[in-house]
């Protein structure tokens, strides 16, 4: 059951968290620093590896998680190991010199593997509000409403005809019978089936394939039925007495002798072939076909289908279950607990009137109201009278200056605040620049010491809360622990609660009498001609104020609705397939640390930018964010687009400059909707397709686009009238940077990543994809050789290609006359108008222009300078020795 192995799997991950924080701990108070970079990148990054699995295991918890109560505390300790890996990637980062991580060092360390410590999955904060969501689906609805309308007429034109539905087969009437049923829902978080514009041989093809698969289908339930005939005769037959008898003993054990000796051999040559093909593929001369597991990646969140349901079910449970007890409570001792309160109170009152001839305030509802008497958080009277007493000498002090005096001392204490910050600025300067210079020397590097954290905090605190809640019911390993909720703890938070509601209603009449004592004790006062002491403004610590939500109410929803319907049937507002990061391929770069330690610059592979890119994916809650995707064509852009989006559930925008009117009108007003659109359905991803047309030094003669009043009036406005605290991200696909106007595109897109060329292991797991997927390949087909011929194109041409490949005539003479890899490459050779990228090019523009390429070319630099002074180093100490002992 999905609550006992989550319950086991959380015990777990959290003893091992719990291990991992001693040592990081550990690591940062005996300052512990390695002599050389690379053992100081091994051990940051270890440290990273085990945090990220501990991410991983925990996430799973926290999705497949049944018990009510713990769902806050699990989510508390998830964000203290995000917030620590956040910092980690920052720091490896800096000390490693580059922004795509390279952890294998890390992960050999702790006997992990790359697929441990891939993140797939985000923590989601935000959710639109239902009132939005219900806007969106009816825009949706109407748009597609409208669509459907437009076609009815030449629907019935046709449908005059008698020839019109001559052609129709049993197969299309039953895609048409699909595709009715799922044109009936709509999802809300526009994460649609896309139904894509097909050409008439598309079609025909497809009816033709389906027909085979038809004729194929039919053997076998032939073959099925022929064999239950035959086994029913056989059996007839044994009845009868008719069927034949079987063999002797002698002879049947001959026979067995025979199979199992034929079998040991057969086994035996595939035991040696298997080890032959291992070493092999360790020594680089081929590598062996494996299990596509792209399914069971795909489907790892839907593994328990039934627990949003059981979850929302026992959330409902419970909340009727806490209400119905707080009832009860209120009922029962509400009037009692009242008076308990406001007999403290009144004796608090008294007590000041004892001890200080004078009433305090009762603290207002944002400061804690009753509940800081009760808690006793509020000064005592002696303590009070001893502020009272510094309270009145400043203000006779105020008094005796003029306000020139005490605005020039305000003004100086603020200068001399300013001139010790720049002092401690220019320490720490002149400290960095020290360090800087020992680093270089050989005589005097003192190594790299382990960075010290500020996040780690969270982690061991939200670990104590946990532990002080749930450690002794945890060992009791009770159903109500694994799933539902725990009553004992809902009385002490319902108590809790309760009293704060009846605090709140004690309040407006403790107030009223305070009032009243007040005006008494004003007429003593003044019976005795004396000065009643004042209330004066305590000094509280600063509290960082909170963000506040968005009122939904002052958002005019209709006029909203309405722009959302016009963006959509322009084909602005876009439905997108559900896509996973997993669906942009690509493997890990095994050997980026090695050739790191080699003062070598490394090309990241598919692993590094899912890596990277899932970091922006958690980014689009956290405020306004811009980027730039930087490739070839179709090298997988538009997936990874997709992908934020499906992991955000975002909405996403798609603008091409290449279909947009030149009029500057139209321009102001797209850009107006598209940002009043989309801050309202927040969160939402702005695409930008090919926006490097609009940056070129030089236009091309094949652009005929205005791109001066497009960047000016679209790209321009929609970034300025996007605040930083909007969750919003503008994404940007740039084809051919160095033809562009570098400073201008990097101002406005700041984040750049580069995709990676495709190499021969995405080759690879590509047609090891397609041939899984199509039974009609051959299993055995050779693809390694085939795969090292595909390298240098991009993913989606080779994915068109082999989806193009098979037609009905090739399926009937690949079932005839089998496959070769041959003819897959010679038809995309027949086909190849993707020319190949240049991706040494990419990389040249990303470390000239780029500040990542920037910092990792000065860092090499640098490191280079380093080894050089260090062999020069040595080579005099050698002099040195060969003239002590001369």
């Amino acid at each position: 059951m999905p609550s006992e192995y989550t319950f086991q799997k959380w015990k777990n991950t959290l003893q091992n968290l719990e291990e991992l924080v001693k040592l990081d701990t550990e690591y940062q108070t005996n300052k512990i620093h390695d002599a050389d970079w690379c053992d100081a990148v091994i051990r940051l990054s270890s440290v990273l590896a085990s945090y990220i699995f501990c991410y991983n295991n925990a996430i799973i918890c926290y999705k497949q998680n049944l018990q009510v109560q713990k769902t806050s505390d699990i989510l508390a300790v998830l964000k203290g190991i995000l917030a620590r890996i956040h910092e980690l990637r920052h720091q490896v980062r800096r000390l490693e010199g580059d922004y795509y991580p390279y952890i294998s060092g890390g992960l050999i360390q702790n006997k992990l593997t790359f697929d441990d410590v891939e993140m797939r999955d985000i923590l989601i904060n935000n959710k639109r509000p239902a009132v939005i969501r219900q806007m969106i689906e009816e825009a949706f609805d109407k748009s597609k409403k409208l669509q459907e309308g437009s076609l009815t007429g030449n629907i019935e034109e046709n449908s005059k005809h008698p020839s019109a539905n001559m052609d129709v087969n049993w197969w299309d009437e039953m895609d048409s019978k699909e595709e009715k049923k799922t044109k009936k829902g709509i999802n809300i978080t526009a994460i649609y089936k896309v139904q894509v514009k097909i050409s008439e041989e598309t079609l025909k093809r497809r009816s033709l394939l389906a027909l085979i698969e038809a004729h194929e289908k039919t053997r076998q339930v032939t073959l099925s039925n022929n064999l239950k005939r035959l086994s029913r005769i056989r059996w007839e037959k044994e009845l009868r007495g008719t069927l034949r008898t079987t063999a002797l003993l002698y002879l049947r054990e001959r026979s067995a002798d025979i199979v199992q000796k034929l079998f040991r051999a057969y086994f035996k040559v595939k035991r040696q072939r298997i080890s032959r093909l291992q070493r092999d593929e360790l020594l680089g001369l081929m590598f062996c076909c494996k299990t596509n597991f792209d399914e069971t990646k795909r489907n790892e969140s839907t593994k328990y289908p039934e627990i949003s349901s059981l979850l929302s079910k026992n959330i409902h449970e419970w909340q009727t279950n806490y209400l119905r007890l707080k009832n009860d409570f209120l009922k029962r001792r509400g009037d009692d607990i009242a008076e308990d309160i406001q007999d403290f109170v009144r004796y608090w009152f008294k007590t000041w009137y004892n001890e200080a001839k004078f009433f305090h305030d009762i603290p207002k509802e944002k400061q804690g109201g009753l509940a800081k008497i009760l808690e006793d958080e509020i000064p005592t009277p002696l303590e009070w009278l001893e502020l009272y007493k510094i309270y009145l000498e400043e203000q006779r002090l105020k008094k005796s200056k003029t306000a020139m005096e005490m605005k020039f001392e305000k003004m100086e204490a603020k200068r001399e605040k300013h001139q010790l910050k720049l002092a401690e600025k220019r320490k720490k300067k002149i400290e960095a620049d020290l360090v800087k210079k020992m680093m270089k020397n050989p005589n005097l590097n003192p190594g790299y010491s382990y960075p010290m954290s500020t996040k780690i905090m969270d982690i061991t605190q939200a670990i104590r809360k946990y532990k002080e809640t749930w450690l002794e019911l945890d060992l009791l390993n009770i159903n109500d622990v694994k799933e539902k909720f725990v009553r004992s703890i809902d009385v002490e938070n319902m108590c809790a609660e309760a009293k704060k509601e009846i605090c709140t209603k004690v309040e407006e009449s403790m107030r009223a009498e305070l009032k009243l004592l007040r005006i008494s004790l004003k007429k003593d006062y003044d019976l005795e001609n004396a000065q009643m002491p004042e209330n004066f403004k305590e000094k509280n610590k600063y509290k960082k104020k909170k963000r506040k939500p968005r009122n939904q109410a002052s958002l005019n929803l209709d006029d909203i609705k309405e722009k959302m319907e016009g963006l959509i049937s322009n084909g602005f507002v876009r439905e997108y397939p559900k896509t996973s990061l997993q669906d942009f391929l690509g493997d890990p770069q095994f050997a980026g640390d090695d050739l790191k330690y080699l003062y070598k610059s490394v090309h990241p592979s598919g692993w590094e930018i899912r890596s990277v890119w899932w970091e922006k994916c958690e980014e689009l809650t956290h405020g306004f964010r811009r980027i730039l995707l930087v490739g070839g064509n179709k090298c997988g852009k538009t997936t990874l687009v997709r992908a934020m989006a499906t992991l955000n559930d975002a909405l996403l925008y798609q603008i091409d400059p290449a279909n947009l009117d030149d009029s500057k009108d139209y321009l102001q007003d797209l850009a107006s909707d598209i940002v009043t659109c989309a801050k309202a359905t927040q969160p939402s991803i702005i695409y930008f397709r090919n926006v490097h047309q609009l940056y070129y030094k030089k236009v091309p003669p094949n652009i005929v686009i205005n791109a001066d009043i497009i960047k000016k009036t679209l790209v321009k406005k929609i970034i300025k009238k996007i605040s930083k605290t909007d969750n919003v991200t503008i994404i940007g696909t740039c084809i051919d940077p160095w033809l562009t106007k570098g400073n201008t595109i990097l101002k406005h897109f700041q984040s750049v990543i580069m995709l990676p060329q495709t190499t021969y292991s995405t080759a690879q797991m590509i047609l090891r994809n397609w041939v899984n997927r199509h039974r009609i390949v051959p299993c055995d087909l050779e693809i390694q050789t085939l795969a090292r011929s595909l390298r240098d194109f991009s993913y989606g041409f080779i994915l068109d290609t082999l989806e193009s490949f098979l037609t009905s005539d090739r399926i009937i003479h690949i079932a005839s006359q089998g496959l070769r890899s041959q003819d897959i490459h010679e038809y995309f050779l027949q086909n190849g108008t993707q020319p190949k990228t240049d991706h040494d090019k990419y990389k040249k523009w990303f470390t000239d222009k780029t500040h990542w390429g920037k910092f990792e070319r000065k860092a090499l630099e640098e490191r280079l300078q380093f080894r050089e002074a260090v062999l020069r180093w040595k080579e005099k100490e050698q002099k040195k020795k060969k003239k002590m002992t001369h």
